[in-house]
């Protein structure tokens, strides 16, 4: 994950977390709409998770065309409200592997 430019993970794994915190463009992919109407994180954010081939397609061009700077705004305005720590930071998964570690989730 840390040399990804963007990362697809299918819904509810915990890779979505760990990619949103290290600040990395993150695309949920749901093709069946299985978790629709959940109210995950990942299903909160505008431009997260697609349903069907095409809005993939689109949300990948999406996220490969999006700019440093409109990305950093993107985390600054969609994303950092979530955790409590400044997304995207060197050491974030790190810090949140060991959170989860010491608290046995």
């Amino acid at each position: 994950m840390g040399i990804s430019d963007i990362v697809i993970s299918a819904p509810e794994s915990s890779i979505i977390y760990e990619s949103l915190y290290a600040g990395k463009k993150t695309i949920c992919y749901d093709p069946l709409a299985r978790y629709i109407k959940f109210k995950s994180l990942s299903h909160t954010l505008d431009k997260c998770t697609s349903y069907n081939r095409e809005d993939f397609f689109e949300l990948f061009d999406y996220w490969l065309n999006l700019s440093q700077v409109e990305h950093i705004q993107y985390i600054n305005d969609n994303v950092q409200k979530y955790y409590n720590a400044k997304v995207g930071l060197n050491n974030n998964i790190k810090i949140l592997r060991e959170y989860i570690y010491k608290n046995n989730l």
